[in-house]
């Protein structure tokens, strides 16, 4: 595996998360899915009986420029996120990224408050009609890449 600086990794995921912005078909979302019997490996697989859970507005931009704030990946915040009911009750598992022409882009961990994941939830425990926060949510890419 190169390595690679973290100047060159911030430029990576600064143009990664500028992809998020691209479009004009509609919103770039954030969308939180159930694991189902088999949750996805990867953003390329189809969903089977995964249940889409949550779907957040993302602001454009989406999100902040990258920063170097850890000793093993550069990683980007995302903007304010407003709240929303979700559509369906059940756990988060994992999380979606979507273009403004809803290509999706990458695939992200959900946690709750206190985690390590990329997408952060107030609960991972989520309730139909029933408000969830971001807490947060970001995008990383490794510094040996």
């Amino acid at each position: 595996m190169p390595s690679i600086t973290p100047t060159l990794a911030l430029s990576i995921l600064d143009t990664i998360t500028s992809k998020v912005d691209e479009g004009s078909a509609g919103d770039a979302v954030l969308r939180i899915y159930s694991a189902g019997t088999t949750p996805p490996t990867n953003v390329n697989d189809a969903l089977t009986d995964q249940v889409l859970l949550i779907e957040f507005v993302l602001p454009n931009p989406a999100f902040n420029a990258a920063t170097d704030a850890d000793p093993t990946y550069v990683e980007a915040i995302a903007a304010a996120i407003a709240n929303i009911p979700a559509a369906a009750t059940g756990d988060a598992a994992f999380a979606r990224v979507f273009n403004r022409d809803g290509e999706a882009l990458w695939q992200s961990s959900v946690g709750e408050t206190g985690g390590t994941e990329e997408v952060l939830l107030s609960s991972k425990s989520v309730t139909k009609d029933v408000e969830t926060t971001v807490i947060n949510a970001n995008a990383r890419y490794p510094k040996d890449a």
